[in-house]
């Protein structure tokens, strides 16, 4: 054997060790690199679902949901992926792949299901099945920490099927749980609940400021004039008003189907449907008289 084929067999020699002493190692699996591996594995995949959100963001659903596929398949428990990829494919109006993945995200029990009951719900109702809308839209209410559109939602389809009282019934816990410094500060803490769930002691503090059901204290050292300025121009909840001004009306109340039509126009003077139903109501009011 000439010298350059001894250097060609100690070459192929070598490479048979190395990989002779990869595939042990991937058999006995040492600890370190099973770290090493892992963590190489959700870097990846946190920078494919990176990737996914930019063209989420950019609007173009089907290369983001391709990487978000891409980056399940390297760590099922990249947060957000799934989420993502549901919202995906609802924009790109694949109803039926958009509620699979949100229902599969739900039996992963998320940290927020009142958001993936409320996505679910405004599918349903967009594809004509109010009954399940109605149904995810309450399940989100009861666990949203800000439910007051869930409600409102809710409320609009019971009027739509002219279920006046418990629409209004609805609409009326819209209302109670509309924006307020309060309202706010309150639903603040119920999603530090979440925020917090692994710190028992912070959760503890947390817990008991909620239940305490009283937080004009924590809010006097603010100057709410601002906010409530904001608050109070916020068309969300005037149409509200004017939804269950609507209800009261259809159940024959006028008078006070009138005042919460004047209260929506104290939010919002240009809303022509409040303006309209206020005249129709104050006609109705003085026939009755």
């Amino acid at each position: 054997m000439n010298k350059e084929d001894k250097i060609i067999s100690k070459a192929i020699i070598g490479v048979w060790i190395f990989m002779l002493l990869f595939a042990i190692l991937t058999l006995i699996q040492p600890s370190w690199l099973e770290k090493a591996s892992h963590a190489g594995v959700n870097v990846e995949a946190a920078t494919k679902k990176r990737a996914g959100d930019l063209y989420l963001g950019k609007k173009e659903y089907a290369k983001a949901i391709a990487l978000y596929k891409a980056a399940l398949k390297l760590g099922s428990d990249i947060k957000g992926a799934e989420a993502n990829m549901a919202l995906a494919y609802y924009r790109l109006g694949n109803h039926t792949k958009a509620i699979a993945a949100y229902k599969e995200l739900l039996k992963k029990q998320p940290d927020y299901p009142g958001l993936v009951y409320y996505n679910l719900a405004e599918i349903y109702s967009k594809t004509g099945d109010k009954k399940k809308a109605l149904n995810y839209y309450l399940k989100s209410a009861d666990t949203l920490a800000s439910p007051a559109k869930a409600y409102r939602r809710a409320g609009k389809l019971l009027m739509d099927n002219k279920k006046w009282q418990e629409a209004a019934d609805l609409l009326q816990l819209a209302l109670d749980n509309s924006p307020t410094p309060n309202n706010l500060y309150r639903n603040m803490l119920k999603r530090s609940l979440t925020v917090f769930k692994d710190v028992p002691e912070t959760k503890q503090i947390i817990q008991q400021s909620l239940d305490s059901y009283n937080y004009t204290g924590f809010m006097g050292d603010y100057d709410t004039t601002l906010l409530n300025s904001l608050l109070n121009s916020n068309f969300e909840v005037a149409k509200t008003y004017n939804y269950l001004g609507y209800c009261y009306a259809m159940g024959g109340n006028y008078d006070d189907a009138a005042q919460f039509f004047k209260h929506a126009l104290k939010i919002y003077p240009d809303y022509t449907d409040a303006i309209n139903n206020l005249g129709a109501a104050e006609i109705l009011i003085k026939q009755d008289r």
